[in-house]
């Protein structure tokens, strides 16, 4: 048995995926699989993976038909024969040796979780980020439960980010509580991540940058407001604070979460205005309204100021004079 699957959606990033895998492949530890799902890309993605498998049995590809990043790493977690499935972004890549210290974690604390932190890297100026993304807590350093865990990040991070391959989870826990991404939606990590934390009995920290997570990429999908990204973001964070409400977890940590959650509602108030259509505006303004309960389970003290706000006067007033704030804050 393989110790890592590296599952790893491909869509149409010919400039991007040698990198990619390459960063993977050059790791000082060599017992993994790198499963690379070509979901229907229309350039040289896929010829560009087949290569990889000819020449490196531990590559192996599959080919698909176009049904986005959800769908194609289900594919990946049903193929995966590593101990621990690492998801991975087609235009991200690894930092140079960092697989045999997350080996070495995983194999002496007997994990089912390990999260791990990451820079950033802008594409356009060719920059590493010098600081970490994840403000670990300093008492962050035993192995504990995915509950004690998010009590304890969020309490550092309350805008803790639920990106999916900055973590090495066992597969077993992915297989036996069939757990998949939730297909044909924007913010599918969102929707996830906090239940696989959730369901972790054993989570441990690795806190080393070992990934470099690509942004300001030319075409690429987070660079664009849409009204189908936004309204799916509602959604799971709706479903998401409900489902939190249900559960049985201590209640700070309900709060933690919901308070997490929350905060995404706000950040859809303030893109409102970047959306240029009239009438997609104008749809979201809507939807927003109707979710303006989810705006209350925030413990900002400026959104919750903006809550009130909102209830006054409105999503539409409230939206335009963040855009400006917005605006006049960019051009200082």
């Amino acid at each position: 048995m393989v110790d890592f699957s590296f599952i790893i959606p491909v869509y149409n990033v010919e400039k991007y995926i040698t990198r990619c895998v390459d960063s993977i492949l050059n790791q000082n530890y060599k017992n993994f699989e790198i499963i690379l799902i070509n979901d229907g890309s229309t350039d040289n993605s896929g010829a560009i993976c087949d290569e990889y498998a000819k020449v490196d049995k531990r590559v192996h590809v599959i080919h698909s038909e176009n049904n986005g990043p959800s769908t194609a790493r289900n594919i990946g977690i049903k193929s995966a024969k590593g101990n621990y499935s690492i998801f991975l972004d087609s235009d991200d890549f690894w930092c140079e040796d960092k697989l045999e210290a997350i080996y070495k974690k995983c194999c002496n604390e007997e994990i089912d979780l390990l999260v791990f932190n990451y820079n950033k890297y802008d594409e356009k100026k060719k920059i590493i980020s010098e600081t970490s993304c994840v403000n670990f807590p300093d008492n962050l350093d035993e192995v504990i439960n995915g509950e004690k865990f998010l009590a304890k990040v969020l309490e550092e991070n309350p805008l803790y980010e639920w990106y999916s391959w900055f973590y090495a989870i066992k597969t077993d826990i992915l297989i036996k509580n069939d757990l998949n991404f939730k297909t044909n939606i924007k913010y599918e990590d969102v929707d996830l991540m906090y239940k696989i934390i959730l369901l972790a009995d054993k989570v441990s920290i690795l806190n080393e940058n070992v990934l470099n997570y690509s942004i300001n990429r030319l075409g690429s999908i987070t660079n664009v407001v849409k009204l189908s990204t936004e309204k799916d973001k509602l959604e799971v964070v709706k479903n998401n604070i409900k489902n939190v409400q249900m559960m049985n977890i201590d209640e700070k940590l309900k709060k933690l979460l919901s308070n997490n959650f929350s905060c995404l509602y706000y950040s859809s108030v303030i893109l409102l205005n970047s959306i240029n259509d009239k009438l997609d505006r104008a749809t979201l303004s809507l939807e927003l309204k109707e979710a303006l309960w989810v705006g209350k389970y925030t413990k900002n003290k400026s959104q919750k100021v903006i809550y009130y706000l909102i209830k006054i006067f409105g999503i539409k007033i409230i939206s335009r004079l963040l855009d400006i704030r917005r605006i006049l804050k960019e051009g200082v």
